[in-house]
């Protein structure tokens, strides 16, 4: 993992490979309480709060502003000596007295709908390229990570395809414990016209 700030005070979080993983406003570290050698990383300053949070194996390292670090005390001294924790959240230029955040959160929460929630994930993502593609040219995921002032949300879609190209379904999971019908499938007329269905996420194909 690695861990930079950004000039506006956000706090950056990679992976080992450059890619993506948050942008958050604030950050706190804590040893995780159940793996070893591996902490937590979240905005929300609890340490108990495992899913909102993200987790570094720190045998592999964590980078701070491209220092290695392999020890919990050194790695928090760092973190408190070179990265703001309290991040920025909006600039003065948003013309926000910062509370446009927090009813984002509380949309989100009152989501239900499988559409909705996927419109809000497009719209308010920090992800910068959530389209995953396999090596057939096919969408295989989209991940959309929402930094709000207390927690980090997760929208993750997996596509899942009939024999050749045609959608099977696609299944949206993460932080999604609000959306009843979570799955989207997608069904195929005698003339090519499709249609989608809204299902659980038990749900089967009936080849029949």
């Amino acid at each position: 993992m690695k861990i930079s700030q950004k000039e506006n005070g956000n706090i950056l979080i990679q992976d080992l490979e450059n890619n993506f993983v948050a942008l958050m406003p604030r950050l706190f570290v804590f040893c995780h309480p159940r793996k070893q050698n591996t902490i937590m990383i979240n905005g929300s300053g609890d340490s108990k709060d495992e899913v909102n949070s993200i987790e570094a194996d720190l045998t592999k390292g964590v980078f701070v502003n491209g220092d290695l670090y392999n020890n919990i005390d050194t790695l928090t001294n760092k973190i408190n000596n070179e990265i703001i924790v309290s991040g920025n959240r909006i600039s003065n230029s948003d013309n926000t007295d910062g509370s446009q955040t927090d009813q984002l959160s509380l949309v989100f929460d009152s989501i239900r709908d499988y559409e909705q929630m996927y419109e809000f994930a497009k719209k308010h993502s920090n992800t910068v390229s959530p389209i995953k593609i396999d090596q057939s040219g096919r969408i295989n995921k989209e991940e959309y990570v929402i930094q709000f002032t207390d927690r980090i949300v997760k929208i993750i879609l997996t596509y899942y395809y009939l024999p050749g190209d045609q959608i099977s379904h696609i299944l949206m999971n993460g932080t999604t414990g609000n959306i009843p019908l979570p799955l989207k499938t997608y069904n195929y007329g005698s003339n090519g016209e499709i249609t989608h269905t809204y299902e659980v996420s038990t749900w089967s194909r009936n080849n029949s």
